[in-house]
């Protein structure tokens, strides 16, 4: 499962080096580093416009596009259409098989699409949460205008949304592994949740 922080790149080719990946997922910007995942997740209307080429290439390659069920209208504004599921966040109970979360973030909607699509071991690369305004490895990575130009909001955002929804996905999954490569910017603490450093990698 592949994120858009700094580190993606490298982390990317080590992880390749350790994993025999069954299933691959992506979002945003990671499907310049990943042409042809077998899942492309696509929320953020800034991001469904700006990688829309890439995604409908990849769709042709036989990725499957995943976004969520909204109407009709806006599922045309954003350019998703044509995409092949249309999850709807709202319908079941967060963090149960079948269900999702009601958060809108794409890191951890790609973790719980991964544990819904059967997985018993989910490997996080490039998702290590935000500790600056602009902290992806895609110098064209679409921001909002909207959004603060703040660090402060930005790592506030990371512990206030993204590690409480991380570790509740780890308790509802407790037989899944969860593999996080390059030290996160938020914790979990939950027995089936490793990181995994690159220097420990090179030692083994």
């Amino acid at each position: 499962m592949l994120g858009s922080s700094p580190r993606a790149p490298k982390l990317l080719r080590l992880s390749i080096e350790r994993h025999d990946f069954a299933i691959t997922i992506t979002c945003n910007s990671g499907i310049k580093l990943l042409p042809t995942p077998t899942y492309y997740v696509s929320v953020d209307s800034l991001a469904c416009k700006a990688y829309a080429d890439l995604a409908m290439e990849a769709q042709a390659r036989g990725t499957k596009l995943v976004t969520l069920k909204r109407q009709r209208s806006a599922l045309e504004s954003r350019g998703v259409a044509h995409f092949d599921e249309f999850i709807d966040a709202d319908a079941e109970p967060a963090c149960v098989e079948g269900g999702y979360g009601p958060f809108r973030y794409s890191g951890p909607f790609c973790v719980e699409l991964a544990c819904n699509k059967g997985a018993t071991r989910v490997v996080l690369v490039g998702m290590c949460g935000w500790t600056k305004a602009y902290d992806y490895f895609d110098d064209d990575h679409p921001v909002s205008p909207s959004r603060p130009s703040d660090d402060n909001w930005h790592r506030s955002m990371t512990k206030q949304w993204i590690e409480p929804t991380l570790n509740e996905l780890c308790r509802a999954w407790p037989r899944v592994e969860f593999l996080c490569y390059g030290e996160p910017n938020y914790t979990v603490d939950a027995p089936n949740w490793t990181v995994i450093e690159p220097y420990t990698i090179r030692a083994r």
